[in-house]
């Protein structure tokens, strides 16, 4: 939890003002880097370059 807070640059007491619990702060990190790789897959399918390096899966 500390490197956590370290990296939100707050306390982890201040944390669990805006998350229920330990789970729920996790859970918030592995959602929020699944959203970032879905949002840079969908970049790469819709780029012309992975339609010029893959023909027809676009």
């Amino acid at each position: 939890m500390a490197n956590i807070a370290a990296a939100a640059q707050m306390s982890a007491g201040l944390m669990y003002r805006y998350f229920e619990n330990k789970s729920a702060i996790v859970r918030a990190i592995v959602e929020r880097q699944l959203q970032d790789g879905r949002a840079q897959i969908e970049q790469l399918h819709s780029s012309a370059d992975f339609a010029t390096r893959h023909p027809g899966r676009h």
